[in-house]
């Protein structure tokens, strides 16, 4: 796929699920921001809000407030994860043609979450380093492990294995996974714009405000980003890994649904749902057009051979009938 046909793809396939991405991300997500909620309650009782500004009475709020933010950055950081992993088990049922189901999905999510995790931290970790160092290899590194976590969830790998899938598939094709995440992020950008617009709107309307003001002006976008951004970032990397996949393994999407459970039914699902792979042939290129198959044609006989026309009949036996 082009990443014009990745992104139209993500999004319509996001569209097309929408009704059951929705609980996924309100089953993780609306108690994350309950927990915010008290945390302002909690840490921002005698604080009022000026613009973008925090205004604290004591340096004790200001310790118990930053206390929970890294509290809530890190549970945020583990539902974004469960989210992100049930929505890739949701959209692969969905793109190969299943019947994906929301609590199977989070069910499977949660029962690779600590390999996940390491996964997650061990990615952290080398992009970091590598961001450190002149800041390329971060972003080359960032590219490389994007499709890690769907490795994970789809094909039953461990977190380091799944790790070195990710850097085997988009060896090669870096260049097009870069574009692809590249037109993801600045679709988010202009979202983030939108509403951060909104919320700017709000807070700097009217002078000062109470902590209240802020705390649910917060969480609405949070929210309402989080509805948007996961379940299509998911959407973006499925797209990614599968195209990865049929380009580099001649993937046949139909068989690997079946193994994966993702997917019961017939043969025509996976054509119902747009995908029609031809299986690998060893040595071929997955990326190649296959030639159409052509029926053989009867070639007529010489004159003189038999079935010609104007062959002589064959000789009679006697007492055996002829022809």
């Amino acid at each position: 796929m082009r990443i014009g046909e990745v992104l139209n793809t993500a999004i319509r396939l996001t569209i097309r699920n929408y009704r059951g991405l929705l609980p996924i991300v309100a089953l993780v997500v609306l108690p994350i921001a309950v927990l915010d909620a008290i945390r302002y309650a909690a840490t921002l009782s005698n604080a009022t809000v000026s613009g973008h500004t925090l205004l604290f009475v004591s340096g004790s709020d200001v310790n118990s407030y930053e206390a929970g933010e890294v509290g809530f950055v890190v549970v945020e950081a583990i539902g974004g994860l469960v989210v992100a992993a049930a929505c890739f088990r949701f959209l692969s049922s969905a793109y190969l043609g299943g019947r994906p189901h929301t609590g199977d999905s989070i069910g499977a999510a949660l029962r690779r979450l600590p390999a996940i995790v390491v996964a997650s931290v061990v990615i952290f970790a080398m992009v970091a380093i590598g961001t450190v160092f002149l800041i390329l290899p971060g972003i080359w590194l960032l590219v490389a492990l994007c499709v890690a976590i769907p490795a994970l969830m789809l094909e039953g790998v461990g977190p380091f294995k799944a790790i070195s899938r990710s850097l085997e598939l988009v060896q090669g094709r870096w260049w097009a996974t870069f574009g692809a995440l590249l037109a993801m992020i600045l679709f988010l950008v202009v979202i983030d714009f939108v509403l951060g617009i909104a919320l700017d709107g709000i807070l700097l309307s009217g002078g000062q405000h109470s902590t209240t003001v802020l705390a649910i002006v917060s969480i609405v976008s949070y929210l309402i980003a989080q509805m948007i951004v996961l379940p299509f970032e998911a959407a973006v990397l499925t797209m990614i890994y599968f195209d990865l996949r049929v380009r580099k393994e001649g993937l046949d999407v139909e068989r690997h649904a079946r193994e994966a459970g993702l997917m019961g039914g017939s043969p025509e699902a996976s054509i119902a749902a747009g995908v029609t792979t031809p299986a690998a042939v060893p040595g071929s290129d997955p990326a190649a057009p296959t030639a159409p198959a052509v029926a053989p044609r009867a070639v007529p006989a010489a004159p003189g051979e038999p079935g010609s026309p104007d062959s002589p009949p064959p000789p009679t036996v006697p007492g055996l009938p002829s022809g």
